[in-house]
């Protein structure tokens, strides 16, 4: 939680989240490029909120 801020009026909210999952648990066997991607994922999330009126 990256906390609130107001800019023109507007109340805003930032939080950010990361994770990691094997591809091979959502059964995701295809390698398209053929470049020997590994079984570990990184997703990240940068996500910000306004609030409505």
């Amino acid at each position: 939680y990256g906390g609130t801020a107001t800019a023109q009026g507007a109340t805003k909210a930032g939080f950010s989240a990361t994770t990691t999952i094997n591809r091979l648990d959502y059964n995701i066997k295809y390698d398209p490029t053929g470049a020997g991607i590994g079984k570990d994922v990184k997703i990240t999330l940068n996500l910000e909120f306004t609030q409505a009126k």
